[in-house]
């Protein structure tokens, strides 16, 4: 009879747990598409927007990185966003500014072929750089 109603709490308490981790998801996504929304009806018919995302572990937080690119490829406005639980802060990531991605590119791809000449591994990049390279490649 205690087994029972102790398998039971357990139960309750995993649907709730279920339910709380749920509801945090969705809380973070609709955050996630706010923040891509309004960069895009600022920037999204003169500019290139690239979207950069890089889910968090236990140990690191989620890190987002959304670009407008001119033309000519060079930065001209950076939103970067660190996320934790269901909270997001985000500002003006002034550190991509005027940053070319053309050349960023090509840095990436060079640095990678260095890698795989001497090193048999990667070296471990940062959710911050993970993102960046990410909304790079989209643009």
């Amino acid at each position: 009879m205690i087994m029972e109603i102790v398998i039971g709490i357990i139960i309750i308490v995993g649907i709730f747990a279920f339910i709380g981790y749920s509801y945090m998801i969705k809380q973070q996504s609709d955050e996630v598409r706010k923040l891509y929304a309004d960069f895009r009806e600022t920037y999204g018919k003169d500019y290139q927007i690239g979207f950069g995302l890089c889910k968090g572990t236990v140990f690191n937080k989620e890190y987002i990185v959304i670009l407008a690119a001119d033309k000519d490829k060079k930065v001209i406005d950076a939103v970067s966003a660190e996320g934790s639980g269901m909270e997001w802060s985000h500002g003006t990531a002034s550190e991509y500014i005027g940053m070319d991605i053309a050349k960023y590119k090509t840095e990436q791809e060079e640095m990678k072929k260095k890698q795989t000449l001497y090193e048999k591994g990667e070296q471990e990049m940062t959710p911050k750089e993970k993102a960046l390279t990410m909304a790079v490649k989209n643009i």
